[in-house]
């Protein structure tokens, strides 16, 4: 079965070998830089060199994490979902209701278009640095910086954030790994006919199994973290 959207994936790439809190305060930065001068998304944005600027560097910084991570060329095929809620915001952006009548809005496709592409890239540099970054490494580096900042605060110790961040974080595959799963089992058991009825009805009964399961598992991991505590 194919990784699941932000699955580790194991390899021998030179992002693999790079340290995981070296990742992570690139992703945090690449993000920034992605969306820093938002505001200029309209018409003008062309007339904007330095958001222009801004906007090429990033695509580049997206091109090399990617070289780096091992060109794994099925990350894409992995982004349908991350594409689709980028086109629902370019519509969203670019249609407007008035009085009970539809426009299109030149500024709000422009405005769409531009943060789509940002929220692409920042989401698809995600996926790569968590391909190439185990759970556990997540958690060592977190874990190393609550050491570092505890020698500063020591109370901050009890705080115990770098594991809460950590799970925090690590529930996001998880949930793309759930999704997978519902969707085949749901696809397996599925007609061959598929209608509008039909469709509408398997999204919906797929939607409650996936908030179950990650109800359940969510429990199962708050009873571990207990049991562990004490």
């Amino acid at each position: 079965m194919a990784l699941a959207l932000f699955s580790y994936r194991k390899g021998t790439s030179v992002l693999h070998r790079i340290p995981a809190i070296i990742k992570i305060i690139f992703l945090f930065a690449f993000s920034f830089l992605a969306f820093s001068g938002s505001g200029s998304d309209s018409l003008s944005f062309f007339e904007n060199t330095a958001s222009v600027i801004k906007l090429g560097i990033s695509i580049t910084l997206a091109a090399v994490l990617f070289i780096l991570g091992g060109c794994y060329w099925k990350a894409f095929l992995k982004m349908k979902f991350i594409l689709f809620l980028a086109l629902f915001i370019i519509v969203v952006r670019t249609v407007s209701f008035e009085t009970g009548s539809f426009s299109l809005n030149s500024h709000g496709f422009i405005s769409g278009l531009l943060y789509a592409l940002r929220f692409f890239l920042s989401a698809f540099c995600a996926e790569v640095i968590y391909e190439t970054t185990s759970s556990l490494e997540i958690k060592a580096a977190l874990e190393m910086v609550e050491n570092l900042i505890s020698k500063i605060v020591p109370p901050f110790k009890k705080l115990k954030s770098a594991f809460v961040i950590s799970m925090a974080i690590n529930f996001i595959p998880l949930v793309f790994d759930t999704w997978e799963k519902v969707h085949l089992a749901s696809k397996a058991r599925s007609s061959k006919k598929n209608t509008v009825a039909s469709t509408i009805r398997a999204l919906y009964c797929e939607t409650q199994a996936l908030f179950d399961c990650l109800l359940f598992r969510a429990e199962t991991r708050r009873k571990a973290v207990l049991n562990r505590s004490e």
